[in-house]
């Protein structure tokens, strides 16, 4: 059965009781033993509509992404170099440097070494 359906069930039962109550002027044994039931049964479909908007909430919560996809934006421009970035960079490279350090992340520094005329390329091995 679907949410919807248990609450209208619920209110359903609950029109019921409303006019047998209304409906009696002195309540016999018989008469609370009928009202009891019925208020069981309110109460029961109660129950099982709470505990399905919970699995509802959970199920939406356990599905939903943990994190934002990682995408540019169209037409965003990358940042500007840092200060004497791409000077000290180009000059690595063209051999002009011995060491060159710039970070990746906040606490992970990568470092680059660039050897002038080295005789040994360690990418060749």
């Amino acid at each position: 059965m679907n949410l919807s359906n248990l609450h209208e069930q619920r209110s359903a039962l609950w029109e019921k009781a409303q006019a047998f109550m209304n409906s009696r002027t002195e309540l016999s044994a018989e008469d609370c033993a009928v009202y009891e039931r019925m208020d069981a049964d309110i109460a029961a479909l109660g129950k099982q509509i709470e505990m399905m908007e919970r699995h509802r909430e959970m199920k939406d919560q356990l599905s939903a992404p943990t994190s934002k996809p990682l995408v540019s934006k169209p037409g965003a421009t990358l940042p500007a170099p840092k200060d004497g970035y791409s000077e000290a960079f180009g000059m690595c490279c063209a051999g002009a440097g011995s060491a060159m350090f710039f970070p990746l992340a906040p606490t992970l520094p990568a470092v680059i070494w660039c050897q002038k005329n080295s005789p040994i390329s360690w990418w060749k091995r």
